[in-house]
């Protein structure tokens, strides 16, 4: 990011998290990873308030690893048929930089899901608007020199 130019750029970077969904009332395990497939740009700007002005947008494919109970995991490589689009939207403190209040919560559209055996139930389960996601962008750990 240059705050003279007023350039927001840079890339999504998370690590593969899970998460729980029920499918016919049996708890399960999935396995999620983002593939950034364009980075972040947009705008940055800081008034005369001190207040931080950034709206941009990236686009990542959404993939399911994989899903299962317990300790008992399939390999899917489930993926979204096309990139879904993250709106980095944000108006507040210049301090929320440093303090790690630099969140992104927004609403998107989930595309089907195709590549695997499961996808026509993981994107019955998974797709579609009203799908809500939110970044926290960190600063970087110190470095010892």
């Amino acid at each position: 990011t240059d705050m003279t130019s007023q350039v927001l750029a840079g890339d999504i970077s998370i690590e593969k998290f899970t998460t729980r969904l029920k499918i016919f009332g049996i708890p399960l395990t999935v396995a999620l990873s983002i593939d950034e497939t364009s980075p972040i740009s947009g705008t940055v700007t800081l008034d005369n308030a001190g207040l931080l002005h950034i709206h941009g947008h990236a686009a990542a494919n959404i993939v399911v690893d994989g899903a299962g109970i317990s300790i008992l995991r399939l390999p899917l490589k489930c993926t979204t048929v096309r990139p879904v689009v993250f709106p980095f939207d944000f108006d507040g403190p210049v301090s929320s930089l440093g303090d790690g209040q630099l969140t992104f919560p927004s609403t998107v559209t989930f595309p089907d899901l195709s590549g695997c055996f499961l996808s026509g139930l993981l994107t019955s389960l998974m797709s579609g608007p009203g799908q809500g996601v939110s970044f926290t962008a960190a600063p970087p750990a110190p470095v010892t020199w």
